[in-house]
């Protein structure tokens, strides 16, 4: 009976100790931990069921002011792969995850090829500070279809690297992900093939379309803010109107996570339509297939 007894704590020990494994054990998911949803879509595409997600920063919540609990802390040291967009983007919590973090960490911008913020963009022509706000690189890689795809295929690498055995088939999620990228990219490209002159100018309320903005050949006229952390000065505010009205534009646009009190402002000192153009993936628009759509109809829609 004793025997008996000591041979089910055994197996009962064993079998909690294989659960506390980083994702080593044959057929266990590697745990991912990601900084925000497009990661977390890159990840889940070129992993499959190979890989559990974690994302920090939950759809609505602002990357730009978001802290880490401890628990997020703790997941981030138990992982096997931490993945960063980089560029600036998770500043208020990077250092954080770096020095919890264990497993592997990928940040994007290290592997992938980011743009700067297009010039248009400065209407002050001061740039983009290096201490306030991102650097000099626009980080908002994920409305740009193919640096998702390279996203997803470095991740596909970095996997492949923590579970030999899958490698092939990493890199083969990550190729049927890409062309369904650039499925949704061809429809896109339609929606916004036709638009008057006055609609492909973008006034936004924060600098985040620079990809988008370079890809269907619109232009940013001008943003409210560099970082939604700040508050536009009465001379910014005046200038963007004086370009709105000398452009004719008859759009602007707002984002659902921000306030919209100053895009409001200028929508009535210009008579300009407020429309909502998200930046980030959404409760109804999940998926950045799903998310580019939904920003071309709002562009070239009636």
């Amino acid at each position: 009976m004793r025997v008996r007894f000591l041979a089910a704590v055994l197996t009962a020990s064993a079998l909690a100790f294989a659960a506390c494994g980083g994702g080593d054990a044959p057929g266990e998911r590697l745990a991912v931990v990601v900084s925000e949803a497009p990661v977390a879509e890159w990840v889940a595409a070129a992993g499959g069921e190979e890989v559990s997600v974690r994302t920090l920063v939950p759809l609505g919540a602002d990357i730009h002011t978001f802290t880490l609990s401890p628990d997020d802390l703790r997941a981030v040291g138990e992982a096997d792969l931490v993945v960063l967009v980089g560029a600036g983007l998770e500043a208020p919590f990077e250092e954080a995850v770096r020095q919890s973090v264990r497993g592997r960490l990928l940040v994007l911008a290290d592997v992938i090829e980011f743009e700067p913020f297009p010039d248009a963009a400065h209407g002050d022509g001061d740039g983009h500070p290096d201490e306030e706000g991102h650097g000099p690189l626009d980080p908002h890689i994920w409305l740009d279809p193919d640096r998702s795809a390279a996203a997803a295929r470095a991740i596909a690498q970095v996997l492949g690297e923590l579970r030999p055995e899958r490698r092939e088939q990493f890199a083969a999620n990550a190729e049927a992900y890409a062309a369904k990228l650039a499925e949704a990219d061809v429809e896109v490209r339609s929606l916004l093939a036709n638009l008057p002159e006055e609609r492909r100018y973008l006034v936004t309320f924060h600098d985040a379309y620079g990809y988008f903005a370079r890809r269907y050949g619109l232009e940013i006229l001008g943003f409210v803010v560099e970082n939604p952390d700040e508050e536009p000065s009465a001379a910014q505010v005046a200038a963007l109107i004086g370009r709105i009205r000398e452009l004719g534009v008859t759009r602007i646009y707002r984002e659902p996570q921000f306030s919209a009190r100053v895009i409001d402002q200028i929508a009535r000192e210009t008579g300009a339509e407020v429309r909502e153009l998200p930046s980030h993936p959404t409760p109804e628009h999940r998926s950045l297939p799903d998310l580019w759509r939904a920003m071309a109809r709002a562009i070239a829609g009636d």
